[in-house]
């Protein structure tokens, strides 16, 4: 017969499993396929099984004041954590770069987003518009078609948000238009994915 203690065990490696699967399994995903598949919004259902691992925890410990120091401490990480979802964005910005887009962007120029997701999202929050807003053509990759279009163009804005893609592009690009004195403003808007706005205006006449 399991001892009560052999049956606690057990009743916590479940609770663990509860908490710990989904997080690994999702942390995989994001290693091997989409590198932001691990967010919290996709592990809310792990959460409980945090909260009885605390909890078991805290009901382990042997003095009172102990449990009451340790449970409020909880309680205040989990009233901070709310706080700060609260106060900074959660959300990639799409609206504001929208905005800015609009209120800055003459007519006619080209604006080059190289994820497909993250066009149609920014395409929605636009609205109408008078600019060109594409995305770069089969077989051109992402950095070649931003670099013709640089070369025709006098004034080029690129769109990406946090990811590998954007992570070989952006960097590649402020260093072209350093080597190339083409002036550049860049602007950050923070978010679940942080989103890069970049206006490229050459400086030549």
């Amino acid at each position: 017969m399991p001892t009560d203690e052999s049956r606690r065990a057990f009743a916590i490696l479940l609770v663990f499993l509860w908490y710990a699967v989904p997080l690994l399994t999702l942390y995989a995903m994001a290693l091997l396929w989409k590198p932001h598949s691990l967010q919290a919004r996709y592990v809310i259902y792990a959460f409980p099984g945090l909260y009885l691992l605390a909890g078991a925890g805290i009901a382990g410990l042997r003095w009172p004041l102990t449990r009451g120091l340790f449970g409020g401490a909880l309680i205040a990480i989990m009233a901070l954590q709310t706080l700060m979802a609260d106060q900074f964005p959660m959300r990639t910005d799409y609206l504001s770069a929208a905005r800015q887009l609009r209120a800055e962007a003459q007519e006619g120029e080209l604006v080059i987003v190289p994820d497909w997701n993250d066009l149609r999202v920014l395409e929605f929050n636009l609205g109408p518009h008078d600019f060109r807003i594409t995305r770069h053509d089969y077989p051109l990759d992402a950095w070649e078609f931003i670099e013709t279009a640089m070369a025709r163009e006098s004034v080029v804005w690129v769109v990406a948000g946090t990811g590998p893609e954007a992570d070989e592009i952006l960097p590649r690009l402020e260093q072209f238009c350093r080597d190339r004195d083409i002036s550049f403003t860049k602007t950050v808007y923070l978010g679940m994915r942080n989103l890069y706005l970049y206006r490229c205006a050459s400086s030549k006449p």
